[in-house]
């Protein structure tokens, strides 16, 4: 049974569809040009009749004379062939892109293509193969085990075959959480029953405004279990942690970080009342313990680094955006062929300090 509150546009999806139907297509680089290039042309075109008039009228030329020939000379210039010769030049492109396997559904994607100077690329999974594997792990005062049970409370993949044997699982999921569950198999956690005899009390799935994913389990002897898995320096400002042990376990992880590491924290406390409480009130989550962090790799996709050298040799910018750690990025971009110096990189912290003025002195570095 469902109570309708709203249909067509008052609903989240209809104001989605209302939000893209009402978006205004932007002109392509050539359809600007060929805009600037008329009324340039329009304007010179028009002076010239005008010039062209009062000349021939000077030359004894009778008014309707004058006129007559000025009209002639407008009408010739207008180049009435330019909307044809177009699309058979866009055609023409359109038609090379399909031979070297690249299709558009516009012709004037064709030249907005040819037009580019800077490619902002994401990392996973496109530089990388998104088949991440875990590396290191590191506890801090806890066993392995209990460091990957608190981090698998906090993942959401899905098992397509069970019965089969462990080394053949499949799991279907984000690359990293997938990752991690086939750690958990290899170490002997057999993640499908993990959760036996576990209750979610709640869930916060990961996005990238918080950077981490929190839930709260009721345990098995009846406790409250809270256990985050995300950023490590975010996580560990919800830590009860002295500055310098904070500052040493910061600089593991940049020196993993730096080795192309992918570095994921794990952080846990004992929930004693539930009354009033929400993982999206950032108040509850202090008093964290920090137990460790796994680092995952994520191989390059062959020919990445052949494909920027030649984007960069033709005169394309290329630019990773990427939700990873700083070292991470900068690891990655060494490996296909970017030497990016500390000044050429912007933290997701550094972007929120700066001014519109800031960020675009920034940019074009």
């Amino acid at each position: 049974r469902a109570v309708v509150t709203a249909t067509d546009d008052r609903t989240q999806i209809g104001k989605i569809a209302t939000l893209v139907a009402s978006q205004k297509t932007e002109k392509t680089p050539l359809q600007k040009a060929l805009s600037d290039f008329t009324l340039r042309a329009t304007g010179v075109v028009f002076a010239f009749t005008i010039i062209l008039f009062f000349v021939a009228q000077g030359e004894h030329f009778s008014t309707l004379e004058a006129f007559l020939i000025s009209v002639a000379v407008l009408v010739a210039a207008v180049p009435e062939a330019l909307p044809i010769v177009m699309p058979v030049i866009l055609a023409i492109g359109s038609e090379r892109l399909a031979q070297r396997n690249g299709v558009v559904r516009r012709l004037s994607a064709a030249e907005t293509l040819g037009s580019t100077s800077l490619i902002l690329t994401d990392k996973t999974g496109t530089l990388t193969q998104a088949k991440m594997t875990i590396g290191r792990i590191m506890t801090i005062g806890v066993e392995k085990h209990f460091l990957m049970h608190a981090a698998l409370l906090n993942i959401n993949v899905a098992l397509e075959n069970p019965s089969d044997a462990e080394a053949t699982w499949r799991f279907i999921g984000k690359p990293l959480e997938v990752a991690l569950a086939k750690a958990a198999a290899a170490s002997g956690i057999h993640f499908p029953s993990l959760k036996e005899g576990k209750e979610a009390v709640h869930i916060l799935p990961f996005n990238s405004l918080n950077k981490f994913s929190a839930s709260v389990y009721k345990m098995s002897d009846g406790t409250h279990q809270l256990s985050l898995l995300g950023a490590p320096d975010i996580l560990l400002k919800f830590c009860d942690i002295s500055e310098s042990e904070s500052a040493r376990i910061l600089t593991e992880i940049k020196s993993m970080a730096d080795e192309g590491d992918r570095v994921i924290g794990v952080a846990v406390k004992k929930v004693e009342e539930l009354k009033d409480f929400h993982l999206k009130d950032h108040t509850h989550l202090h008093g964290l313990k920090f137990i460790g962090t796994l680092s995952f790799r994520d191989p390059l996709r062959p020919g990445v680094p052949a494909a920027v050298a030649e984007m960069r040799a033709a005169g394309i910018r290329v630019v990773i955006v990427t939700g990873d750690l700083a070292g991470t990025a900068r690891s990655i971009a060494r490996e296909i062929g970017i030497d990016a110096k500390p000044h050429e990189i912007i933290s997701g912290a550094e972007l929120e300090t700066l001014t519109d003025l800031e960020l675009d002195r920034r940019l074009p570095e």
